[in-house]
């Protein structure tokens, strides 16, 4: 937050995130693309339990923090991505969350709620029985977790008129269908080509953008995860004419 006339443009007194979830709960998603000085402002309100207002006092806070990242927690025990003493604040509460695919029932659980909850909102009847379903459900790897998960019951309750296994079941396979075809598209892409020299250097350039667009084009990061030394990483994109997005995220 600032206060007025700190700066240019603060024509007015502006509350910050901390200062406004005071005595409540901030949550602070993707916490690993954080800077090292945001890190150092956040670990000061932790430690000291107050805020630095830009162009005013310290002010006393009081607020609960809860971080999210889909990073590993190697890159949060990294010194070159977050503060070791950040870091050992939050360690003891870490609780990490497996991907859909390896949580078994909790599937259908969430399936049966997603489809109740859609069936009141929109006035449909549901007549499914996702105990029968069990095996084609499990089936599907979900790589989009509860998202996917989610969606897939919204479209199905918008684009039918009666909700069964057999509706269920069409609109998995359809689902099913689709990333088979996609993953077989991909894979022909590298087969065809006339020359394995062509074919390796394709799928290398694609692999490399995956996990940088993953890693939101962090170098550092997307060269510790996949354990290649950042200064190749560097030279392969530039081989390879990848260019990052406009904006930076090297630290």
């Amino acid at each position: 937050g600032h206060t007025k006339g700190a700066c240019t443009s603060a024509d007015k007194y502006k509350i910050g995130f901390f200062e406004e979830c005071s005595e409540g709960i901030l949550f602070l998603d993707e916490v690993t693309n954080l800077s090292m000085p945001a890190q150092s402002k956040i670990l000061r309100s932790i430690e000291n339990k107050e805020i630095q207002v830009v162009g005013g006092s310290l002010k006393k806070v009081n607020t609960r923090l809860i971080f999210a990242s889909n990073a590993p927690i190697s890159d949060l025990s990294s010194p070159q991505t977050f503060r070791k003493d950040l870091f050992y604040r939050i360690e003891g509460n870490i609780v990490e969350l497996p991907p859909l695919r390896e949580r078994g029932n909790d599937i259908i659980l969430l399936i049966s709620y997603f489809i109740t909850n859609y069936s009141e909102k929109y006035g449909f009847s549901d007549h499914s029985n996702l105990s029968e379903l069990r095996d084609i459900l499990l089936s599907y790897s979900w790589p989009g977790n509860i998202r996917e998960l989610k969606n897939f019951c919204k479209f199905i309750m918008i684009s039918e008129k009666e909700i069964n296994n057999d509706v269920i079941i069409k609109h998995l396979n359809n689902k099913i269908y689709k990333y088979q075809d996609e993953s077989s598209l991909t894979m022909n892409k590298y087969f065809m080509q006339g020359r394995i020299r062509d074919s390796m250097y394709d799928y290398e350039r694609d692999y490399l953008i995956f996990h940088l667009s993953r890693h939101n084009w962090n170098v550092s990061q997307t060269s510790r995860s996949i354990g290649l030394e950042r200064t190749t990483l560097y030279k392969k994109m530039k081989l390879m004419n990848i260019e990052t997005p406009d904006f930076n995220h090297e630290q």
